[in-house]
Parts: C-alpha cells; structure tokens; sequence
C-alpha cells in the first residue's frame, strides 16, 4: 500500500471509545499507535533493533540473535529490510494490515487491524503467546487465541506493548492481558491482568510496558502499577509484603492460580500516588523504561519517578530512587512535552515545538549529545545531524536500549546510538565520534539512488554486523 492510498481504519478503536466513553485525549497514545488519519508510519525499539510499520509493509534491521527481525533467520541486517509473510499461512487479508508494533529486548509484535497480535523473536518464557514450546520464532507468528469466558469470544486487543520478556495488550472490554513472565509470575498462557484496587465500572484505556513493570492509565484518570517493585518505579500506596499471596484467573478454563508474592513486587494493579493536578489537566501518555516511570499531561507537563542512577530522571542529579511522581523541567527554550519514551537507561521527550531533549545514559551515545561524559542528568536538547532543517517537523521518538530513533511528519526515520542498533557498519573508533548523530535511513532506498548504488545496497543488504 502507497502512502497516499487511505489506511485501513482499526475500527476497534473507535468502538471502544464509544462503549467507554473515554475522553479523546486519554486514548492520545493508543491513537497515535494506531495510526488513525494518518499515512504516517510506525516504530518501536527493543535491547539492540528496531521495527518501522509503513502502510503495510514492516521493516526491520539491527540484532536478529533470537529471530527478532522476522526474516527466518537469526542473523543481523544492517539495513532496513522488508519482513515476508507467507500468503499459504496468513490467507485473512485483515490479518496482513498492521496499525501497530512493539518491540521486547529480543521479540516484536505487531498488532493486526482485526484486533489480533502476530510476533517473532525470543519465546523462551512464553512472551510470544504461541502455542507449544518454541523458545525462538523467527517468522511472523499469530498469538494463541484465548477467551474471558469458556463461551465467549475470542479476545480482540486495541494496543500492544512489549517489556523485556513479556507482552501486554489492552483488550477491547478494557481489559489487560500479558504473556509471557517477565514480571515475576507466569502468564504464559494468555491471563488477564485482575482488576486489584481498580473500582467498579473502571476501565484501563492506555498501557505502557517496563523492563519488568507496568503501568495501566484508567477512564478516571488514574495510574495503576504492576510488576517488580525496585527503585520505587510503582510508586504504589500500597507496598507488597513478602509472604502475601495473590490470585489470577485463568480465562481459558476458570481455574484460579495462586502466585505467591515476592518481595518488591506488585501482583495486582496498585493505585500509583499521583500529585495533585490542576482540574482539567488530564493524564494523555504514560511510559516505562528499565526503572523509570513517567506520563504526560494535557498542559504538557512531564512527571517521572523511579531509578534516576544514570540520570534517566531528568531531574538535575542523580537519585538511587525516587518514589514519588517529580515534574521534570524541560528546557526554557521548548518547555512543554507531547511525548515522552523510556530506554533501558535513557529518556527521550518530544516538545511542543517539535524539538526532542534527552537525558540520562550516553554510554553508546544514544543521548545524541557529543559529550564525553557517560550521562547526563538534565534534559538537553540533541544534535541536528541530518535532523538539520526539520524543525517543528518531528512527529515520535522511541528508544531502545542502545539507541533511540526518531520519525518526522513526512514518515523519515532518523537514528542515533549504537551503530549496530542504527543502520550503520561496525563499530570503529574513527566512526564513535559520530554516533551521537542523528542519521536517516532510506526504507526503500530504490527510490533514492542510482542503478550502481542499488546493486552496491543489495549485496550488503543481509550482511551481518
């Protein structure tokens, strides 16, 4: 499909706005992922690659160790490359539109337009909810279907999201489900998260996975937390005991599972302690790194709590813990936020003005900063780099665990970090003075280059880094 040709609309969507009657600008993300009105394309960051939907084609390049890249094989791509689905296995015309993708530190997942979530990469703990017990996926692979009722129907999702070893999605009835037991208790199987300390009637309409912690933004505009509790990144009021037990509900078969809590963790959503905000300024985003959290108001605030030991707080040091949600500063020159992404150890914010300021590590100058220093703990903005020109023209930026990417409204794709994760030939020293750089990559470079060049790209286009 063209950019110019009209996106297929994810009309689930629409249709749980409508039954929830949520507020717009609560269901900002969720719209953004979907796509809904735009041609634009999207992306996601796991440890070390990276994924970017363009209508209806899926791209993939970086580290490709566990299958993560999608092209039935194990091996890296330095370039973007266009992942292939066998039309004798996806024969559902709707299963093959994407309007979402996400990315865990070796998996991916794609969301489908009839609400379905196909993956590939590392099954090692059931994070790709496929049947049977691969450890690795390394083609396009629909998720095992499952039902809240032994009668019902099948679960449609609206948003995926992916942690380190686990996958979340939020369903159509508002519900949230995660495979796979990357925090802290086996969900393999497809279980939906239980509703804990969420009253009567409250529906989840946004999620944002962690390296090993969830966030769970409500029709009521609350956070709830669940996951492994380090660092104060749950912010929870009510602090986990280590001999207390939780239960969770297997959908499939009405069998209730007792998980025993560990200590530091949160088996059912806990209400986050917000600050107090001003009437009106709803919540629009939340975010989750490796131990940070954060969201973002309608009045463009940025509030963050969690681990800040490599400055991924923004709050002007470097904090062991900070518990509680702190608005962040943003610089004066671009002081309101829009989006916020969370890395493994960096955080990256896109303002109001189109500008994206980060903070946190720079260990693989995923900073964008040319400094010599190995973070930096107050947001700043990033080099042009071929970024140069484009301002008030940047739509969404992401980060992975080494490098962070960044998209413009014409649908270009910029990245800057490690080179293996950015599209770039090994690491050199000579080359390490550039990668804090951002650089565009050419999704289909065919368009852009001459006949020589063309056979030059497709000779290294499978080469491993």
């Amino acid at each position: 499909m063209g950019v110019d040709e009209p996106v297929h609309e994810l009309e689930l969507v629409e249709e749980f706005m409508q039954r929830h009657r949520c507020n717009t600008t609560r269901l900002l993300w969720v719209l953004t992922n979907c796509r809904q009105h735009t041609f634009l394309p999207t992306m996601a960051c796991g440890q070390a690659h990276t994924v970017v939907l363009k209508g209806s084609e899926v791209f993939t390049f970086g580290e490709g160790d566990q299958g993560q890249l999608g092209h039935k094989s194990t091996e890296n791509a330095v370039m973007p490359t266009k992942v292939g689905f066998d039309p004798r296995v996806h024969k559902d015309r709707a299963s093959l539109q994407f309007v979402a993708v996400a990315c865990g530190a070796k998996h991916t997942c794609l969301l489908t337009a009839d609400g379905r979530i196909m993956g590939f990469g590392s099954n090692a703990i059931g994070q790709l909810g496929v049947a049977g017990d691969k450890e690795k996926v390394t083609e396009p692979t629909l998720f095992r279907e499952f039902r809240e009722t032994r009668n019902g129907p099948p679960v449609r999702f609206v948003q995926v999201v992916a942690g380190r070893f686990y996958t979340a999605a939020l369903t159509t009835t508002g519900r949230v489900a995660v495979f796979g037991r990357g925090m802290e208790v086996d969900l393999s199987r497809g279980f939906l998260v239980m509703r804990g300390e969420m009253e009567d009637g409250e529906v989840a309409v946004q999620v944002a996975a962690g390296e090993a912690h969830l966030l769970i933004l409500t029709d009521r505009n609350r956070i709830f937390a669940v996951g492994n509790g380090d660092f104060g990144k749950l912010a929870a009021k009510r602090n986990a005991e280590p001999d207390e037990a939780e239960e969770l509900l297997d959908p499939e078969n009405r069998r209730v599972v007792s998980i025993a809590r560990m200590f530091g963790a949160v088996r059912r959503p806990a209400l986050v302690d917000l600050p107090m905000l001003a009437p009106g300024n709803t919540i629009v985003q939340i975010a989750a790194g490796g131990n940070q959290s954060a969201f973002v108001t309608g009045a463009g605030d940025l509030y963050m709590w969690g681990s800040g030991l490599n400055g991924e707080l923004g709050i002007g040091r470097f904090e062991k813990f900070l518990r509680s949600p702190t608005r962040v500063s943003l610089p004066a020159s671009s002081p309101f936020a829009v989006h916020v992404a969370c890395g493994e150890s960096h955080t990256a914010v896109l303002t109001t003005k189109g500008a994206v300021v980060t903070f946190g590590s720079a260990t693989f100058s995923q900073d964008g900063k040319p400094t010599a220093f190995w973070a930096t703990n107050r947001p700043g903005a990033i080099s042009a780099g071929e970024l140069e020109g484009q301002a008030n023209a940047l739509r969404a930026v992401v980060c992975g665990g080494r490098h962070t990417a960044v998209l413009d409204v014409a649908g270009d794709l910029f990245c800057f970090g490690d080179p293996v994760c950015c599209g770039r030939r090994l690491r050199s020293p000579a080359a390490a003075k550039s990668n804090h750089l951002p650089r565009r990559l050419l999704l289909h470079p065919e368009d852009h280059i001459d006949r020589a060049q063309l056979a030059a790209f497709r000779a290294q286009r499978h080469n491993t880094v």
